[in-house]
């Protein structure tokens, strides 16, 4: 079983403990980052992000940040890990996980963060589909290229998806889609569990269901087992609330049901 925890931060507050300024001056001894690069980090991402990421990982962060400027989105990988810096809008993780399965990239980890001012900076621990093991070197151009590009809006991922699992031998599999709402312990989300055949593009085609259904993603959880997958997401509606009434919920299941069967 293969399993990915996914988390999208809201705005994330520096955390109490060591003054700002100290922490600061570590790290940029640490990353040879200059402290005001360092100092604007932590005012923006905070204590949260700082404990879920090492020295290495902030001054690579910082210098793919560094490469935004105007462009729809800054990326770059090192080793098996993608970095993805740009403006956060609904259905930046739906390219992303397009633009892998394209690919034949499998994602293992992911950790997402968004700025005060709407820059997302998500970290994409990946493998290739075929092999298991690490990407070759030399596809990384063309892979990040494409990142840029549908972050850009520039790419037809649904079209690229879609003739991907084309080559996928469909027939062996169930064709069968189920959506439930379990509840929620927390009573913070509402929750929508998806469980299908695993397939090329099948999380960016769920991804895109959601969000078609006018729900933001909180948190997700992705797992594979076998030759299917159960997907959870954690979810509000686009007021920012979770969804409480019954018959809404039922509706929005059967809506997002109808909506996998018909793409997946």
């Amino acid at each position: 079983m293969r399993s990915v925890f996914m988390r999208v931060a809201g705005v994330m507050e520096p955390g109490a403990g060591t003054p700002r300024e100290s922490l600061a001056e570590k790290l940029a001894a640490a990353t040879d980052a200059p402290v005001g690069d360092v100092l604007d980090l932590i005012d923006s991402m905070g204590s949260g992000y700082l404990a879920a990421h090492t020295n290495e990982e902030t001054a690579a962060h910082l210098a793919v940040m560094s490469r935004l400027g105007e462009r729809p989105a800054a990326v770059a990988s090192e080793g098996n890990v993608v970095t993805v810096v740009a403006p956060d809008h609904t259905g930046l993780l739906g390219e992303v996980a397009g633009v892998f399965a394209v690919h034949n990239i499998s994602i293992h980890e992911a950790k997402l963060w968004t700025r005060p001012d709407g820059i997302a900076l998500d970290t994409f621990s990946v493998s290739d589909v075929r092999s298991g093991t690490t990407v070759d070197p030399q596809r990384w151009d063309v892979i990040l290229g494409d990142l840029e590009a549908a972050a850009g809006g520039e790419l037809d991922l649904d079209a690229l998806v879609t003739a991907k699992r084309s080559d996928y031998r469909r027939a062996i599999v169930a064709r069968s889609v189920e959506v439930a709402a379990p509840p929620d312990p927390s009573q913070r989300y509402t929750v929508i569990e998806v469980r299908c055949a695993d397939q090329p593009g099948a999380l960016f085609t769920i991804v895109g269901a959601l969000y078609r259904a006018g729900l933001d993603i909180q948190v997700a959880r992705i797992e594979t087992m076998g030759t299917m997958v159960r997907d959870t997401f954690f979810v509000r509606d686009g007021s920012g609330q979770p969804i409480r009434d019954v018959a809404r919920l039922a509706q929005l299941t059967a809506a997002i049901r109808a909506d996998l069967r018909t793409r997946l």
